[in-house]
């Protein structure tokens, strides 16, 4: 789960790094940053969002899965197949506005 900023938010645009773990496709010209008033008890945050990850299991990659290859080919395969990573879920809501840097760079960073 994720934290969502509140309607609060502030427009941003200090320079962020990235984990480097973690390329991202589209850099973003401006994000959001938490400030914090009364509605949200002055954190910044209001409300969660789930992110999350589903690998629709076939016979190639059960396969894979089965004969131990390598982490990176695996990932290969999933990202053939169009299957979208907690890291990219997670990056997503951070380019519409949802969430902070702040939430996702754990994800980020986890990303291996």
């Amino acid at each position: 789960l994720l934290r969502k900023l509140c309607s609060c938010k502030k427009e941003s645009q200090k320079a962020i790094e990235f984990p480097i773990s973690f390329s991202p496709t589209v850099r973003p010209e401006q994000y959001f940053e938490p400030v914090g008033c009364a509605d949200c008890y002055y954190t910044g945050y209001k409300g969660r969002k789930a992110i999350y990850e589903v690998i629709p299991m076939d016979k190639e990659l059960s396969e894979i899965i089965k004969s131990k290859e390598s982490r990176s080919n695996t990932d290969k395969v999933l990202e053939e197949k169009g299957v979208k990573s907690l890291a990219d879920s997670a990056y997503k809501l951070f380019l519409e506005g949802v969430t902070s840097y702040e939430e996702i760079y754990p994800i980020l960073a986890s990303n291996f």
